[in-house]
């Protein structure tokens, strides 16, 4: 929400349309908004994504609608909430193989495209 916050005073985005008016609304959308943490959060990414043109999980903000759409057309989500582990071990072992997930999915989407990884997805001391 802080990202959406900065991002809309930056773009001076009027009042009544930022994401903050959407969120503290009085009506249905600003209640469930408020009351369910993943839906905020769904919705915050999406907003920044058409607003914005910023890939929260996928931490890259696109040039244009094009690059948006082209960077990957399965968007970077949070996942699915899963049972909670027996023990500490079994945690861990969850954690690491999610973890392991994400990196491979991350790699791949670095190389799909032609020319490999964008320059602007390099961290930025890589690209001096």
């Amino acid at each position: 929400v802080a990202l959406a916050v900065a991002l809309d005073a930056s773009a001076e985005i009027p009042e009544e349309h930022r994401f903050a008016a959407i969120f503290g609304a009085d009506d249905a959308l600003g209640d469930a908004l408020r009351g369910d943490c993943g839906a905020a959060l769904d919705v915050c990414a999406a907003y920044l994504r058409r607003v914005h043109l910023q890939l929260y999980y996928g931490v890259a903000r696109c040039r244009d609608e094009v690059d948006l759409l082209t960077r990957d057309a399965a968007w970077l989500h949070r996942p699915d909430a899963v049972a909670p582990a027996d023990d500490a071990a079994e945690e861990k072992r969850r954690f690491d193989a999610e973890a392991q997930r994400f990196e491979e999915r991350l790699d791949k989407l670095k190389h799909a495209k032609k020319g490999g990884p964008r320059d602007e997805d390099a961290p930025a001391a890589k690209r001096r």
